[in-house]
């Protein structure tokens, strides 16, 4: 019978003492590898550790005496506390900065063989690392990256893998690929992680099958149970907006004399759309004014579905005077800087007006 871990730390610390009373002063040095928080898996214990790699199955311990390996298997959960890089691309991530985050992701590669641990916070971020890429338009990376990453005996992973793959084919226009890693992909529900992504792609892959109400649907789930501080809360508000824009013009369809597909009969010809649509761009603007999709006009979805890959968001950095068009006149300048845009951007047709509460935070 496995001893749980606390009790094998409690028997590491008595050989390590020697029988002798440790001296108060000066403190002892800080151990080397990484600072986590491990839960056992037979008495569901917390124990705060240091490790240094997970390899064949085992997980590799930084102690005074050298390094001591345990079953991995004994681990049900692990908190690693981040280097500094990776929690400033976990919070870059988080707040819309795609790029800053893909600039500072890198530092997490030595903490790679970690993501096979069960519920562990290592594995979501090297999935942030792979989605801030498909973000970026950079589908070849983000695609690297999942495939050379072993999740193990990690079975919640996997499955947002999938989604961010899935999220691909959609950005990239096959949606035929998309539906075909989603036809046999478990319906999640509220409490489940990946519950936004799946609505998110599922309201998709609807929306460029024209089944606008079904969209709706979907994004209204992911708009009511994700939390507001989710990274794709915005884009849940923006699509669902879509789906009543589109909703509003079967409406006129029907209005105008034209036949239906069975799916737009089901849509309720008594509803102002495009006000409910308006309310939700509003309510993208209260809340994320400066997020990347509270800048968007009213989605033009057959543009937005058919927007080519690999075209990266614009460069954060600030540009000289020459690449920006200083001492150019200013319609030359507004085209030169229009070619750095990524493809959404170019469906803006006029400036978006500016909220009158533009000072709000889109960290929210």
């Amino acid at each position: 019978m496995r001893n749980s871990l606390a009790a094998f730390f409690l028997s590491v610390l008595a050989g390590a003492a020697n029988g002798q009373t440790p001296s108060p002063t000066p403190p002892a040095p800080a151990p080397s590898g990484y600072r986590v928080t491990i839960t056992d898996s037979k008495s569901a214990k917390t124990s705060t550790v240091h490790a240094s790699k997970l390899a064949g199955g085992q997980f590799y311990l930084v102690a005074s005496g050298g390094t001591i390996a345990i079953p991995a298997n004994t681990i049900s959960a692990a908190e690693f506390e981040l280097p500094t890089a990776v929690r400033q691309a976990s919070e870059a991530y988080r707040t819309g900065n795609v790029e800053k985050a893909l600039s500072l992701y890198p530092a997490i590669e030595p903490m790679r063989s970690f993501v096979t641990l069960p519920k562990c916070n290592v594995t979501e971020e090297f999935l942030n690392f792979a989605d801030a890429y498909r973000q970026t338009r950079k589908y070849a990376e983000a695609e690297a990256l999942l495939r050379s990453l072993n999740f193990g005996e990690n079975t919640e992973a996997p499955l947002r893998a999938t989604l961010i793959r899935a999220f691909i084919f959609c950005d990239k226009n096959e949606t035929a690929k998309a539906e075909a890693l989603m036809k046999d992909f478990p319906r999640t529900n509220p409490e489940d992680l990946n519950f936004p992504l799946d609505r998110i792609v599922r309201t998709r892959i609807f929306l460029a099958n024209g089944k606008f109400h079904e969209a709706a649907l979907e994004a209204g789930e992911a708009v009511a149970i994700t939390r507001i501080e989710a990274p794709v809360y915005p884009e849940s508000l923006y699509l669902a907006a879509a789906c009543y824009e589109k909703m509003g013009e079967v409406v006129e369809k029907q209005k105008a004399g034209r036949d239906r597909t069975e799916s737009e009969k089901i849509i309720d010809e008594t509803v102002d759309y495009p006000a409910v649509s308006k309310s939700v761009r509003q309510e993208l603007a209260l809340l994320f004014a400066n997020n990347y999709w509270a800048k968007k006009d009213p989605v033009n979805v057959e543009e937005l579905l058919a927007a080519a890959a690999g075209v990266n968001l614009k460069s954060t950095k600030k540009a000289n005077s020459a690449a920006t068009g200083e001492g150019q006149p200013a319609q030359t300048a507004e085209k030169a800087e229009e070619k750095e845009k990524p493809v959404w951007e170019n469906f803006l047709k006029q400036p978006e007006a500016k909220p009158d509460n533009e000072e709000i935070d889109s960290k929210l």
